[in-house]
């Protein structure tokens, strides 16, 4: 029987689900095993435990730890992410989160330059990318197509059923099955036949 492999420090893992699903609870676990963790939270929303909660960019790169960035309205711009992911990037030795990616790139087609370019070469930096969406159809392909893992419950359309069967071969009729904190895992070879409970 196959065994479930969390992801490391230079992974890249995607974490799909509708609100409220346990997506994000569970980035929260898995992040929970790293030292150095920076979470991107353009909602303003999270609140995990253990973390500085920021809302300007020049207090964040002064930080060292667990770390949620929550920017203020003036730093919500293409401009100021790229700094953030530059600044990513040359840190090294660190795990990034964006929670809700769709609130970052607009569009499938829209990713600014140094998040792509830790996506796509961060590995070597070990700079891991973790991202969380509810609609994998509106993100750009790039991210769901470099990550290793993929963490996929409930969703609510069927394009992005189908969208994710694409990607990690989970059938769409299982993942319409899915309920509230239930979840497939896959991985670059090969999905997990069996659903997960998450305990909340």
């Amino acid at each position: 029987m196959r065994e479930i492999v969390l992801p490391s420090s230079d992974s890249r893992a995607v974490f799909v689900g509708k609100t409220g699903c346990g997506k994000t609870t569970l980035a929260e676990r898995i992040c929970a095993n790293f030292e150095e963790v920076f979470v991107l939270d353009s909602k303003g929303e999270l609140d995990w435990r253990g973390y500085q909660i920021f809302t300007k960019l020049s207090d964040v790169v002064k930080a060292r730890g667990h770390v949620i960035w929550q920017p203020n309205p003036h730093e919500q711009n293409v401009e100021t992410y790229e700094q953030y992911f530059k600044w990513l990037y040359d840190r090294r030795n660190t795990v990034s989160y964006v929670d809700e990616v769709f609130a970052i790139c607009k569009n499938s087609q829209s990713i600014p330059f140094w998040f792509k370019a830790i996506l796509t070469r961060g590995r070597s930096r070990n700079v891991a990318s973790f991202n969380s969406t509810q609609e994998p159809v509106q993100i750009p392909r790039s991210i769901l197509a470099q990550a290793e893992f993929y963490f996929v419950f409930k969703m609510k359309m069927g394009f992005d059923r189908e969208k994710i069967e694409g990607i990690t071969g989970i059938p769409r009729e299982n993942l319409e099955k899915l309920q509230m904190h239930e979840f497939f895992y896959a991985d670059d070879s090969d999905y997990f036949s069996r659903k997960l409970k998450l305990r909340i």
